[in-house]
C-alpha cells in the first residue's frame, strides 16, 4: 500500500484515532525524533517512549486519543471486520491539522470486478460544534455511529454518515476546524483517504 505523506515539518501531536465504521482497524505511530506518547482509550491510560525512526503499532477496537511530546504521523490499516480482500491505509490528520471546510469526492469507478458498495465520511468534531455540520448545505440528521472522547478537556465527537457517490462539500458555519476521513468499503475491497490537512500549523 502507498500514500503521499506529510513532510516532517508539517506532522501534529494530538489525535483522535477513530473507529471506522464496519471496519477493524491498527494504527502505527510513527516517530521522526524521540516521542514521550500517551494513549487513552476512554479507560486506560498508557504511556511509551518511540525512539527516533521507529514505530508502534496497536490495535484500535476502540476510540483512543494520542497525545506526543514531540510530532509524530499516524496512520490506520484497515480492513473489514470479515475480509479477506484488500485493506486501505489513511494518514490520520492531527487536531493541528483539522480544517473547518472540506469538498471531497466518492467514488465508486474501479476497474476491479467487486468495487466497493457502501460509502462513509467519518467525522472528528468538538462536540459542542456538531450541530454546526452543514452536508451539502443540509444539517445531518442520520447518523451510522456515533462515540465521544475527551482530548486536553474538551469533548469531542466522532460521526459516521454514509454518503452516495459523487463530489460533496461539508462545511461548520462557525468555522470550527473538524477532522474528515474517506472511505469505502465491502468485504472485497475498500479505500480510504483523509479528506485534507491545514499545514500552517506551530507543532
Amino acid at each position: 500500500m502507498e500514500e503521499m505523506i506529510l513532510p516532517n515539518e508539517h506532522l501534529g501531536r494530538d489525535f483522535i484515532v477513530p473507529k471506522l465504521y464496519n471496519s477493524q482497524c491498527n494504527f502505527r505511530i510513527f516517530a521522526p525524533e524521540h516521542s514521550r506518547v500517551r494513549i487513552n482509550n476512554n479507560s486506560i491510560i498508557q504511556y511509551t517512549d518511540i525512539q527516533r525512526g521507529i514505530f508502534q503499532e496497536f490495535e484500535n477496537y476502540d476510540i483512543y486519543t494520542v497525545q506526543s511530546s514531540a510530532p509524530v504521523q499516524v496512520q490506520l490499516y484497515c480492513n473489514g471486520v470479515s475480509s479477506t480482500g484488500d485493506a486501505f491505509m489513511v494518514t490520520l490528520p492531527s487536531v493541528q491539522h483539522f480544517k473547518s471546510s472540506y469538498k471531497f469526492p466518492v467514488v465508486n469507478d474501479f476497474l476491479y470486478s467487486h468495487p466497493p458498495e457502501h460509502f462513509y465520511i467519518t467525522v472528528i468534531v468538538q462536540s459542542n460544534a456538531r450541530m454546526g455540520l452543514r452536508l451539502d448545505d443540509k444539517d445531518i440528521v442520520k447518523y451510522e455511529m456515533i462515540t465521544n472522547i475527551t482530548l486536553a478537556s474538551t469533548l469531542y465527537s466522532v460521526i459516521t454518515v454514509e454518503q452516495s457517490v459523487g463530489l460533496h462539500e461539508i462545511r461548520q458555519h462557525n468555522d470550527i476546524p473538524f477532522g474528515l476521513i474517506v472511505y469505502g468499503r465491502d468485504s472485497n475491497s475498500g479505500y480510504g483517504f483523509p479528506a485534507g490537512f491545514a499545514t500552517n500549523i506551530n507543532p
